[in-house]
């Protein structure tokens, strides 16, 4: 059985992935000073001892480097850090220097492109446009052709609702609700950078439908901050296309890991 490990801005979340195929139902996921307390619990529940690691992580080296000494202690298995590669598994990315795309990024389109439950959209030529709303928000696109074309990264949420509290003298960073014409403050502000949230994601969604007019469409959803944003997103669905169908996705990078790990070659079981 391999783990797999999705190291966030904010979350570290784990899966697995055993030699049949079989994945984990609830990801483990907790905060970073949580890891030592709650991983000894969290591995007592799975079903067979790991004998390797697949990860990504968006963090310095210092932490990747502390993380995986944690789970050696824990564990005994080998950690294989994941990069951006300009090809892999069929997929291209047309980024112009792929080492430097997020690799958590990467995973996702890889899910996209290899994972089993996305075979149906990929037989029928679909575009896939990933809206992921974490401490950043990103919205990528991967084409019918299996190409990574590119995407955008803005402010999440907090953030961008932060900044204007940082950034001006009288701006408040309190709670507002979502209105067409906002008359407080609070919800001007509330309201404001969900719209440009939302508003980025249409675009994309767009621009992808201009670019393959031929070819369905999916606007898949995730991210921690998704509870907030959906209110936004729900309330203009009218701007989308009819054909453009809205999905879930509750671990899009751990299904990229997944997609590695089954089609790395197997690690030997340790020796005690």
């Amino acid at each position: 059985m391999k783990l797999l490990i999705d190291a966030g801005n904010t979350r570290l979340k784990l899966g697995w992935l055993s030699d049949d195929g079989d994945r984990e139902t609830v990801p483990f996921s907790c905060l970073p000073t949580e890891l030592v307390t709650c991983l000894t619990d969290w591995l007592a529940t799975v079903p067979q001892p790991p004998v390797s690691a697949t990860a990504a992580s968006v963090l310095r080296d210092e932490a990747n480097a502390a993380l995986e000494h944690t789970l050696s202690a824990l564990t005994g298995c080998p950690v294989h850090w994941q990069r951006p590669q300009s090809e892999c598994l069929g997929m291209r990315t047309h980024y112009h220097e792929p080492e430097r795309l997020g690799v958590d990024r990467w995973l996702a389109m890889l899910g996209l492109w290899r994972h089993p439950q996305h075979a149906q959209a990929r037989a029928q030529g679909s575009i896939d446009v990933l809206a992921t709303f974490g401490t950043a928000t990103t919205i990528d696109t991967l084409n019918p052709n299996g190409d990574f074309v590119g995407g955008l990264i803005l402010p999440g949420f907090t953030l961008m609702r932060r900044s204007l509290h940082q950034g001006t003298a009288r701006l408040p960073d309190h709670p507002g609700e979502l209105q067409e014409f906002p008359i407080t403050t609070e919800s001007a502000i509330h309201s404001g950078v969900l719209a440009a949230q939302v508003g980025a994601v249409w675009r994309q969604v767009k621009l992808a439908r201009r670019a393959w007019p031929d070819a369905p469409c999916r606007l898949l959803v995730s991210g921690g901050a998704w509870p907030e944003v959906a209110p936004a997103l729900q309330h203009t669905e009218d701007l989308l296309p009819a054909d453009v169908t809205v999905q879930w996705l509750d671990r899009p990078v751990l299904d990229g890991l997944a997609v590695l790990a089954a089609n790395s070659a197997p690690h030997p079981h340790p020796t005690v």
